[in-house]
């Protein structure tokens, strides 16, 4: 760090966190407090948060049954195919920057982990739909700006379990010592490249699969109130 950015942090620090209400003071040049920037670092926005399976399980059955109904559409069958060469990992390892630092490594890592777990198109695309669906409905959890793209990403990335890694760990609570076992999760910049790249090839699919739901529903929303037409 330089010293111009060095005095501009300690001046920075003083100040409060830009989120309305936040009582923390920023941190280093940011504009907000070590907890929000975090949270933008790892879900595309200040305010964003991880969405967790549960939320988005329900609309999984919904995605399964369209999907299904509409297998040999040609829609469909496009939608796959370039899920398909977005989970396929390039052959040669991507080669630049400090590795923790390169996105384009570290989305290889990540691919490359689901392909060895045989994660396949429609998994994924069954996934990305229901995240969608989720976003279009309750938009107050989940905005339809970067967090969803980082939530696109992360829904794909945890199809499997994540990676892990076992270190030896002493403290003055266990002096003995223990191993711990602690999760690989995918950064924020695996997250940005893969959720992007999901939405702007995905989003004419998408378009046209919400308008065939609302069709659906509301035939069936039609044909309900057509049983309780008076005779």
């Amino acid at each position: 760090m330089s010293d111009d950015a060095r005095q501009r942090a300690v001046y920075n620090k003083r100040l409060p966190c830009s989120v309305k209400l936040c009582p923390k003071k920023r941190t280093f040049t940011a504009q907000f407090c070590c907890t929000h920037q975090l949270r933008r670092r790892l879900h595309g926005h200040h305010l964003g948060r991880h969405i967790q399976k549960k939320e988005y399980t329900p609309y999984l059955k919904t995605v399964r049954a369209f999907l299904t109904k509409h297998q040999h559409h040609a829609a469909v069958k496009a939608a796959l195919e370039i899920m398909a060469s977005l989970l396929a990992p390039p052959k040669e390892e991507p080669q630049g920057k400090p590795l923790r630092l390169n996105p384009s490594w570290q989305l290889w890592r990540e691919l490359w982990r689901l392909k060895q777990e045989g994660v396949t198109p429609q998994e994924a695309l069954e996934v990305v739909l229901a995240v969608w669906l989720y976003s279009y409905h309750f938009p107050h959890q989940l905005r339809d700006d970067k967090r969803l793209d980082y939530a696109l990403a992360a829904s794909v990335f945890r199809l499997r379990e994540l990676a892990s890694r076992k270190q030896w760990v002493q403290n003055n609570l266990r002096p003995s010592g223990f191993v711990q076992t602690t999760s690989r999760r995918p950064g924020a910049l695996p997250n940005a490249l893969l959720g992007g790249r999901i939405r702007t090839a995905l989003v004419p699919f998408w378009i046209n699969f919400i308008k065939a739901l609302e069709a659906e529903h509301a035939a069936r929303a039609k044909k309900a109130a057509d049983l309780k037409a008076a005779f």
